[in-house]
């Protein structure tokens, strides 16, 4: 399971974290961090690189829109761009998740595939531990629980 995503907190930061948890390689060709060196937290890519980092994720990847109520624009620019290009796309409001486990499943079920990549987008700039970035790291987290760890180097 490889995991895309981009900006520095939000929806974003929860699927790094998550991926950390379930030891997505980092830095490697299946999870691109966004700063090229940078610390994580403060960099905040320009608009328009946003737009093309989720262009090249989208091109090869099944795309999970995060948010909690209205899209921010940036993610509604994401959206209209899978539309376009016509990728798998699951969009989940996290404020109306009332049973995570459900949810998981059935966005694991879509992403069944040889080598699945889930590019993991949108949501508001939200601090870890806020109710939105809980919700989002459960999903993703519950989704690559049902796919297996990489093994480790013997």
């Amino acid at each position: 399971m490889n995991v895309w995503f981009g900006g520095p907190c939000g929806v974003h930061r929860a699927a790094f974290d998550a991926a950390i948890a379930a030891s997505a390689p980092v830095g490697g060709p299946g999870l691109v961090v966004w700063g090229l060196g940078q610390p994580f937290e403060r960099y905040a890519p320009p608009p328009d690189v946003a737009l093309e980092h989720a262009r090249q994720c989208i091109v090869r990847a099944h795309v999970l829109t995060l948010q909690w109520g209205t899209p921010t624009a940036e993610a509604a620019r994401v959206v209209h761009e899978v539309h376009r290009m016509r990728r798998p796309l699951r969009a989940v409001d996290v404020a109306l998740v009332n049973d995570l486990e459900r949810v998981t499943a059935d966005i694991a079920a879509w992403l069944r595939s040889p080598r699945p990549h889930l590019y993991v987008v949108g949501g508001e700039q939200e601090p870890p531990l806020s109710p939105f970035y809980r919700r989002a790291r459960g999903i993703v987290e519950g989704v690559l629980g049902r796919f297996p760890r990489p093994s480790s180097p013997s």
